[in-house]
């Protein structure tokens, strides 16, 4: 259990590397030959997760202080693997893993095992490959060979199986084409095409609604994984409601989709200044605001302290994928956040977050670490101060957090 107090903010801290980059660049580079270079990867559960499965898929792995080394396709593929808790890496890694001809079995754990994976059984049958899940749900059997062809995708719930299949129909021997029926979190489509293409991958893409992907063979990568803005939207906006921030290693020009805080923050009226690789947020009177989060979910949880402590209501559109996350994040943030003051009314595709007066309490996590942070956020301005049910499940994206909260002034009760 973690208490966060009231409290007023003030300091510096350098965010932690983007995991979505990072768990793409460990995927790409695993189908190369030649050495790929990560330098300043995220640490993260989720992170670790893929690089445990491309350790299992037969590359030779070499981590160092702050940099990782990968050189793929050295070994035989093992026959098992566990992607945790991570979304990305089950749904990236399964069309991946198709490419062997091996019977694969992938596994999941707690919340996984309640995340969707059946909208990649029919696509995946069409290009050659057989595969069983438990009624649309992890775990899964595999056995390929993945082969070129062309398919057609739902992607409503997902981008992460879109990715696994750019990714992968690059290694096969022929054109394939995808078409993607309701094409969501277009920049994270965007982050896996910059990393494809950086490997040299050839694919044509037609407004996100069909993809041309040539037969590839991968060139190693030598990157620097940027600061995540994922994590940094927390303390963006601990900074806007409790205080004064400033976030290092933070690229204000990024593709990441969850820079949209920036534009949220703008629309508030707070105090924002940009400099090269930082910005500095400072508490301000912040009028409501309205965002679509259709291309940007994972914002959606660090927008509820900022929306609470506004003049006006706030409304968030395009809420739906939220059900499909670590947990129903509609009905976790709509029933724990209103335990602790805030006042929510979820409509059938959107919610309204009025100004509120956060009198604080006990709340839980339902181990989403998106919700833990929210609720740590929102112990920053709360009368009496919030207590967070299992917290740590922050380490899924953001092990740091609780000590960068330390670091800039929060008070917090262990």
């Amino acid at each position: 259990m973690i208490k966060v107090l009231p409290s007023e903010i003030s300091g510096t801290i350098k965010i932690n590397p983007s995991k979505s980059t990072t768990q793409r660049a460990y995927a790409v580079a695993s189908l190369c030959r030649e050495k790929s270079v990560i330098k300043n990867p995220s640490k993260s559960k989720d992170s670790l997760s893929s690089l445990n499965i491309v350790k299992r898929m037969g590359s030779k792995v070499k981590e160092l202080e702050n940099t990782v080394e990968i050189t793929g396709l050295q070994k035989e593929p093992e026959k098992s693997f566990n992607c945790g808790e991570s979304g990305l890496c089950i749904r990236m890694f399964t069309p991946i893993l198709s490419l062997f001809e091996n019977e694969i079995e992938i596994l999941g754990e707690k919340s996984l095992l309640k995340r969707p994976v059946y909208m990649m059984e029919e696509p995946l049958k069409k290009l050659g490959v057989k595969i069983e899940t438990k009624n649309g749900f992890p775990p899964i059997k595999l056995k390929g060979k993945l082969k070129s062809g062309e398919v057609e995708i739902d992607g409503s719930i997902t981008s992460q199986f879109l990715t696994g299949l750019l990714i992968a129909l690059t290694q096969t021997k022929g054109l394939s084409t995808i078409k993607v029926k309701n094409p969501t979190s277009k920049p994270y489509i965007d982050l896996t095409l910059d990393i494809l293409e950086k490997a040299g991958a050839k694919i044509e893409n037609k407004c996100y609604e069909v993809f041309k992907i040539y037969p590839s063979s991968f060139k190693p990568l030598n990157i620097e994984i940027e600061g995540d803005f994922s994590s940094a939207c927390f303390m963006l906006v601990a900074g806007a409601i409790a205080g004064k921030v400033k976030v290092e290693n933070l690229n204000p020009n990024s593709k990441q989709a969850d820079r949209r805080i920036l534009d949220v923050l703008k629309q508030t009226g707070c105090k924002i200044n940009m400099g090269e690789n930082l910005i500095e947020v400072e508490q301000s009177d912040l009028e409501g605001f309205s965002i679509d989060v259709e291309d940007c979910p994972d914002i959606v949880p660090s927008l509820i302290p900022l929306a609470a402590k506004s003049k006006a209501p706030s409304i968030i559109k395009n809420i739906e994928r939220l059900r499909f996350k670590e947990s129903n994040r509609v009905e976790g943030i709509a029933e724990e956040l209103k335990k602790i003051g805030v006042e929510i009314e979820v409509k059938e595709n959107s919610m309204v977050i009025y100004p509120s007066n956060v009198k604080g309490g006990r709340a839980s996590s339902r181990g989403d670490h998106r919700i833990a942070m929210a609720l740590a956020v929102c112990g920053l301005v709360s009368k009496n101060g919030v207590e967070i049910e299992n917290p740590y499940c922050v380490s899924k994206s953001y092990p740091e957090f609780f000590n960068h909260l330390k670091e800039i002034n929060g008070k917090i009760i262990i």
